[in-house]
């Protein structure tokens, strides 16, 4: 396996840390499952993406948003990421938000913050099943301009209960590598957090 080759070329007492980040369609929890239940991750992250065919795709969204309010905008995405806490299949819920990347200009991030109430059952969903909000800094580099979630849902989320998160880069090339998270650190900091949540195989870990 993949652990094996690692551990058996890692220097003598190193141990190696398996993190993956998984994306979730509805459509194959099971098969999700049961990859999980048959890997020794140690920290798994899952994430709802924009795929080709889905209402938020390039060649689709403005075409979706067109007549919608911005909770009819939202409810597909949204949905899909309750049912992806709600699984309980996960350390931590990535980029809460990440389809504000392909919503602009149609829907702004200035109109999200104007709808608080669309991430409440959300960040309620988070603290009952005690899953990890993530910070993630991409949306800095995008055309967001903000954390995926931003700071005041970061806010809420903390006020609602919510005890676990942690803050990422999400990058995909080697020059965006920690990129934002000082800024990401400081939404967590400045939600009244001290602590970032991680697992380390069984072990959950307060840092």
């Amino acid at each position: 396996t993949v652990r094996e080759a690692a551990e058996r070329w890692a220097p003598d007492g190193v141990a190696i840390r398996f993190g993956v980040e998984i994306t979730y369609d509805s459509r194959y929890e099971v098969a999700i499952r049961d990859h999980l239940r048959s890997h020794e991750y140690d920290y798994v992250i899952g994430s709802v993406h924009v795929y080709a065919g889905s209402p938020y795709s390039r060649d689709r969204v403005a075409g979706w948003v067109a007549g919608r309010s911005i909770a009819e905008t939202m409810a597909p995405y949204f949905d899909e990421v309750e049912r992806a806490i709600r699984s309980e299949l996960f350390d931590t819920l990535g980029h809460l938000d990440f389809v504000k990347r392909y919503l602009v200009p149609h829907v702004t991030a200035a109109d999200l913050a104007a709808a608080p109430e669309l991430y409440e059952r959300l960040l309620v969903a988070l603290v009952e099943t005690g899953t990890a909000l993530e910070v993630n800094t991409s949306g800095l580099r995008q055309a967001a301009g903000e954390t995926y979630p931003s700071a005041a849902v970061v806010a809420r989320y903390q006020l609602l209960g919510g005890t676990r998160i942690s803050a990422g880069s999400d990058a995909h090339q080697k020059d965006a590598f920690a990129s934002g998270l000082e800024a990401g650190y400081g939404v967590v900091a400045a939600a009244g957090f001290r602590e970032l949540a991680f697992r380390r195989g069984g072990e959950r870990l307060a840092i």
